[in-house]
């Protein structure tokens, strides 16, 4: 009995009665555990924020919030913490997105939470460099001077290694120790032709791809509109403090990081919203609508980080504890109302992304059939999935090594500054100091959290190479338009920081080479990136679609009929299919049966 099909490496336990109700709890208890050690993690966060507002408030400094709380001083402190509730509150949506495909259990959210597994992977493997980082500053009393690693850390870096190997155990159990899963086709569904994007005419099928793309195109311009006003806000910071005697605008303490996590999450959910709305426009198949709704979790997790910074803007507003009067009018006691305007619109997309969610869930009429196995859409079928994959894993190679110089580049500017600011701390004269500008400091944070998804996510693409089915294609596309996103949002803060270099006053050194690089592969990485979507959706001929569908059809909505005598949804019990052809038939069969 087949257990993935064709898309993984077919190793099985022995199958028992109660083995797939066993394998589901076992990975449900592993995701709850992923889920609760990144609350925790994040949490930790939270309190190292709020030891940051106090110290702020009594210094009245709006740059100090940004930095790290007097108490616990390290050159590396801060640029960790960042890291990590980045990679916290990714890994809380994709912990969410694993209880999802133990509901579903069916190979399109295997696909799709397995990327998402790479992802937690990689990310908190760079928290747990910036834990050796942070750690190995602590032997020097100037830089600390309770003389130990604040706890705080500890618990950061704890929370790391837990979930590094949580993820590294879900990763591997869902591809290997998991038997049959849920087939995930639709009735009434039209697949005269393999190629066809379009589904069949039909009153339901227009009205419901209509109602998700206008959802998803919507929420798509809402999230686009907010990281243009919080990047707008930013370049007036930002030039501001190139410029000495600058007039800013007002702000609170919680300004300036309220801003970069407006831009990085626009990014990253403008990637999903996309592949949210490309599921309606080009896939419209049970695949691409189960890697919709399960980009939906990490979406609304992101979401739900941003609205939570959000309320802490509306807590303190013009609260003259921590209003900064950085306007230049000290009559002036009034925010500046941009900040509202960002703060009302992740409220909006908060909810939208809910809309969102539901109607892709909602509306599954008439969906593009899967099972086309027997159904030849070119010529010669192998000869164009060989073609196809080797264009695939060049591609995706390539990305993926542009991500890993970006990485090895932001590592070593990073210890350089470690570095020479603990020199200066111990009282060394540092003889040849970092050249950089106001941008240059956003670049590399912002190309940490960038490059640390990236890694993940493009590695996923090996395993649509080895897959090479319509479902591990569109989790691929998925994946990129994510990366893409915040490839765009290091694109912004690699021209500012070149714009900056520019404009540098005769005889004024520019910056270092280093930072010159990592913002011209900036520039370069969301090109790659676009190439790759490009080639993903172009090459789709000699797809091994039936490993992933042995089985019958299920006979209901949004239910997945049980391979191997297993029970479905709708309460039917199957027989096992041998081979793909016996799957293909047998949901050509149930099809024939619907219709």
């Amino acid at each position: 009995r087949r257990v993935h099909g064709d898309t993984t490496l077919n190793m099985k336990i022995p199958t028992v009665p109660g083995s797939v109700v066993f394998q589901r709890v076992y990975l449900l208890l592993w995701s709850f555990l992923l889920l609760g050690i990144a609350v925790w993690q994040i949490a930790t966060v939270g309190d190292w924020r709020e030891a940051n507002v106090a110290a702020s408030v009594a210094a009245k400094d709006p740059l100090g919030f940004f930095g790290d709380a007097p108490r616990s001083s390290n050159a590396a402190a801060s640029d960790m913490t960042k890291a990590t509730e980045f990679a916290a509150v990714f890994t809380c949506g994709a912990a969410l997105a694993v209880v999802f495909h133990v509901l579903k259990w069916n190979n399109a959210t295997r696909h799709v939470t397995s990327a998402a597994l790479l992802g937690i992977f990689s990310m908190q493997l760079v928290v747990l460099a910036y834990i050796i980082a942070v750690n190995g500053t602590y032997d020097k009393p100037a830089a600390n001077p309770n003389g130990d690693l604040n706890t705080v850390y500890k618990k950061m870096g704890a929370a790391a290694i837990i979930l590094v190997a949580v993820s590294a155990v879900c990763f591997v159990q869902q591809q290997i120790c998991a038997v049959e899963y849920f087939v995930i086709e639709w009735p009434n569904m039209d697949d005269s032709s393999c190629c066809k994007v379009c589904c069949a005419t039909g009153e339901h099928c227009s009205f419901g791809r209509f109602l998700v793309v206008a959802f998803a195109s919507a929420y798509l311009a809402l999230v686009i509109v907010r990281g243009a006003v919080a990047a707008d806000l930013q370049q007036q910071l930002l030039d501001g403090l190139n410029e000495p005697n600058s007039k800013l605008f007002n702000l609170n303490l919680i300004t300036i990081d309220f801003l970069y996590v407006a831009i990085i999450v626009s990014g990253v959910v403008a990637g999903i919203a996309a592949m949210q709305a490309l599921h309606a426009l080009w896939f419209w198949n049970a695949g691409s609508q189960n890697v919709a709704v399960v980009l939906g979790f990490i979406a609304l997790a992101f979401e739900t980080w941003l609205f939570g910074y959000a309320i802490s803007h509306w807590e303190m507003g013009d609260d003259p504890e921590t209003l900064v009067k950085a306007g230049g009018d000290q009559n002036d006691n009034d925010i500046d109302p941009s900040l509202d305007t960002i703060a009302s619109l992740t409220l909006i997309a908060f909810f939208a992304q809910f809309v969102v969610w539901a109607a892709i869930g909602l509306f599954n009429q008439r969906l593009n059939s899967l099972a086309e196995a027997s159904i030849s859409c070119c010529q010669s079928k192998n000869a164009a999935a060989i073609t196809g994959r080797i264009f695939v894993l060049v591609a995706v190679f390539t990305a993926f090594a542009v991500y890993l110089v970006r990485g090895a580049l932001v590592g070593d500017i990073s210890k350089q500054a470690y570095d020479m600011e603990l020199d200066e701390l111990n009282g060394k004269r540092v003889s040849d100091s970092l050249h950089a500008n106001t941008a240059s400091g956003w670049l590399v944070r912002a190309s940490v959290a960038n490059f640390g998804i990236g890694l993940g996510l493009t590695l996923y693409g090996l395993f649509h190479v080895f897959a090479w089915t319509r479902i591990s294609a569109a989790t691929l596309s998925a994946v990129l338009l994510v990366c893409i996103g915040l490839d765009i949002v290091c694109l912004g803060y690699g021209a500012k920081q070149a714009e900056f270099n520019e404009d540098l006053p005769s005889g004024a050194p520019e910056i270092d080479d280093t930072l010159s690089t990592i913002g011209a592969l900036a520039v370069v990485q969301p090109g790659v990136n676009m190439v790759v979507l490009a080639i993903t959706l172009i090459f789709t001929c000699g797809f091994n679609d039936s490993g992933d569908l042995v089985g019958d059809v299920a006979t209901d909505d949004f239910t997945a009929t049980a391979v191997s005598g297993e029970t479905s949804d709708a309460g039917v019990t199957v027989t096992s299919a041998s081979g793909s052809a016996a799957g293909s038939a047998a949901a050509s069969g149930s099809a024939a049966g619907s219709a």
